[in-house]
Parts: C-alpha cells; sequence; structure tokens
C-alpha cells in the first residue's frame, strides 16, 4: 500500500460524490478550484452558489499554516474571492501550477459510512463546528492508496496525486511515474543528486532503504544520484524497459535454496538482454557488492 496525499478538493469532492451510495444521505459540500486557466464567468455558470453565498478561499497545494501566512480569507463574496486570487496565484506561495479552493460551510449528517469502498487510507475533517446541531467540518485532509487505482478509476475518476509543495519532477522521474501509474506494481524513482555517479535500483522498498544507506556508509553520500525501487512482481517487460532507459549495470546477490540454479539464470539473462550483470552467490555479503559496483 502507496499513502498518497490528494487534494482538500478532491476528498471533499470524492466524498460527497460517494456518500449517499455509501450511507444513503446526501452531504451538501460545496466547493471549487481555480487555476491560472480559470474564467470567472464560465465557473460561476457552471457553480451558481458561488454568488449568492459567503465564501471561505485557501490554497490547496498540500503544505500547512496557510492561515498563518495570509493565504486564507474568510466570509468573502465572489468579487473579493476573484481580487484574493488574482494578487496570489502564481506568486509566492502558489506557484504557476497551483490550485486555489474555495468554499461554502460544509454539512455532514452523521453515522459513519465505509470509505474502505474508496480506499482512503487517511481521512480529517479537523477543525469542524456544529450548526443547527450538524456537524460542519471546515477543513479536510485526505490520503489514498494509489496502488488501488487500477481497481478505482471509475469511483476516483481523474484523480490527482501532486507532487509535495514546491516539488517538480525531471523528465526522469516523469517516466518512472508514468510506468508506475499504468501497472498493479510499484516503481519508484527519485532524483537526489543530477551529478551524481552512484545511480541504484533495488527490487523491494526495504531493501533499497538498506542498499542506500550503505552507499553513505562507505562515504559516497555526495555521489548518490537517486533513489529507486520496483516491488510488486512487475512484468519482465516492465523491469527490462526501466533497466535499458538507465543503462545501468547490475550487480546480483543470490543465497537460499536452490540459488545456484538462480545464478546459473542470471548469467544467462545477461547475455539475452545485453545488460552488463555480475553475480554473486553466498559467499558475499547482501550489501558487501555496494562497495565492488562503486569502485
Amino acid at each position: 500500500m502507496a499513502r498518497k496525499k490528494i487534494r482538500e478538493y478532491d476528498s471533499k469532492s470524492l466524498l460527497k460524490e460517494h456518500f449517499k451510495r455509501i450511507s444513503g444521505s446526501d452531504l451538501e459540500i460545496k466547493s471549487a478550484q481555480v487555476t491560472e486557466s480559470t474564467d470567472f464567468s464560465e465557473l460561476v455558470d457552471k457553480e451558481a452558489w458561488l454568488s449568492s453565498t459567503k465564501l471561505v478561499v485557501k490554497p490547496d497545494m498540500l503544505f500547512g499554516k496557510r492561515g498563518k501566512s495570509g493565504l486564507v480569507a474568510l466570509k468573502l463574496d465572489l468579487a473579493g474571492v476573484a481580487s484574493f486570487v488574482k494578487e496570489r496565484l502564481g506568486k509566492d506561495h502558489l506557484c504557476a501550477n497551483g490550485r486555489i479552493l474555495y468554499t461554502r460551510a460544509m454539512s455532514s449528517t452523521c453515522g459513519n459510512p465505509s470509505l474502505g469502498d474508496l480506499d482512503f487510507t487517511f481521512l480529517e475533517m479537523n477543525p469542524f463546528t456544529l450548526v443547527d446541531g450538524k456537524p460542519y467540518p471546515l477543513d479536510m485532509r485526505g490520503e489514498l492508496d494509489d496502488t488501488a487505482t487500477f481497481k478505482n478509476f471509475k469511483k476516483w475518476g481523474n484523480i490527482e496525486f501532486p507532487l509535495p509543495f514546491g516539488r517538480v519532477m525531471s523528465p526522469t522521474e516523469s517516466f518512472i511515474h508514468g510506468l508506475d501509474e499504468k501497472m498493479s506494481a510499484s516503481l519508484k524513482f527519485t532524483v537526489l543528486n543530477p551529478k551524481g555517479r552512484i545511480w541504484t535500483m533495488v527490487a523491494g522498498g526495504g531493501a533499497s532503504v538498506i542498499y542506500a544507506d550503505t552507499v553513505g556508509d562507505l562515504g559516497f553520500t555526495s555521489e548518490l544520484g537517486n533513489y529507486a525501487e520496483y516491488s510488486g512482481a512487475p512484468n519482465e517487460e516492465e523491469v527490462l524497459e526501466l533497466l535499458l532507459m538507465r543503462q545501468m549495470h547490475l550487480y546480483v546477490r543470490r543465497g537460499g535454496p536452490n540459488y545456484q540454479r538462480g545464478l546459473a539464470k542470471m548469467r544467462t539473462l545477461a547475455e539475452e538482454v545485453g545488460i552488463p550483470i555480475e553475480v554473486y552467490g553466498p559467499e558475499a555479503t547482501m550489501t558487501g557488492i555496494c562497495k565492488q559496483a562503486i569502485e
């Protein structure tokens, strides 16, 4: 399971859309999202309530303390919202690909619907208030299990898993991210130092951390170019595409039952796919091959 944060707007939209199906009750959440390309006239035509109620406006970009940073405004009319957005979107905290959410008070009926149906791994409504005895959440944070995307594409729609605030993907990261989204397995690739000479790709999330730590223990932290791992049994074609893209030299250490047969198959594979692979058995330690690879 990979917990991925989603925007507040998407958390509210998902909850509102599926609440009635799950619980049989309506959830009167009203919210709208604005980007630099948003036409306010078209937005009001679509969301008429915007022109008839007081609004709250805030950035929707996965960072906290928005109020203390002067990025939240309360009880604005639509003209006030437009002015607030124009002054901030694309500037300072709100970068060009930013999102702004504005909403009115949100009403929720009491109950305990099963949100596991949507593969939420986290859903927080804090703070909230009471209006006519009913809870009204004022803020919302949500996370989804992104490995469940393949079975939820109809329920989630065009859900976005935004990068942390201020983070921009490199072309290579974008490519790997695209592969990751298309399969049920997990592929992760993060550039740490574009000029680094040591680049890794390890099978398994736990092992990938151990090997990255070993590179640091050997005194080469400043030369580690990336963090990468694959897990969840990606198929042969997917792994090969990842390897060929990076033009990697592989070091394999294998022990356990039938390890000699496994090592022989790895040597044969090296010849078949044209990727250099050095193979070691239990005579080598798991992390000992790091030093050999670096040297």
